[in-house]
């Protein structure tokens, strides 16, 4: 139930990447160079995904592409720690809500997920285009905490912020968004 999430800029404490151990600045400058040296369009979203999975030690990580007009916001590509890219379409239903509350508020999310047993930290982060979301990255279960910190949600923030020219440069936006309306006719999917 995401009324047992806040968005997180009502909790953040303002720590930000100053806070940030040498490790984790090293993967984000890492993920955000290789945004940089042009990956084709068949590889930034699942490198934005398996980067962020690494970057805040999350057990799963998803993002999904949303779709205004019918507010749902569906896996695209999903990663989990250890084993790499898997199949979107078996994310939890936490996922699920958490990539859509991000996505229609166009805010990030952190906490714990009380509506799914056991508990799960989960992270949401949208990704904007210009002044349009795109869609959001929804992480969870850190491996190394109980919750994701202000310091996590700031990484993949300045992660996903990075990667936005890489997704226009690269088409995206506009293939996605037919890829998406296309999938949508399709009875069943």
């Amino acid at each position: 139930m995401m009324s047992d999430m806040v968005h997180s800029t009502e909790q953040m404490g303002g720590a930000g990447l100053e806070m940030a151990d040498g490790r984790s600045l090293r993967r984000l400058l890492d993920g955000v160079a290789a945004l940089a040296h042009g990956l084709h369009h068949g590889t930034v979203l699942p490198h934005i995904v398996e980067t962020a999975v690494d970057l805040v030690e999350a057990r799963y990580g998803a993002l999904g592409l949303y779709d205004r007009r019918t507010g749902a916001c569906r896996p695209a590509v999903a990663a989990c720690a250890g084993r790499g890219l898997i199949e979107a379409a078996t994310a939890p239903a936490a996922v699920h809500e958490v990539l859509r509350t991000v996505a229609r508020d166009a805010a990030p999310l952190r906490g714990q997920h009380l509506g799914a047993r056991p508990a799960l930290a989960v992270l949401g982060v949208p990704i904007v285009v210009r002044t349009e979301v795109l869609g959001s990255v929804c992480l969870v279960e850190k491996r190394t905490a109980v919750a994701f910190s202000d310091v996590d949600e700031e990484l993949v923030a300045t992660l996903v912020a990075a990667a936005v020219p890489a997704i226009e440069v690269a088409g995206l936006q506009a293939g996605l968004r037919g890829w998406t309306r296309s999938r949508d006719a399709v009875p069943g999917s």
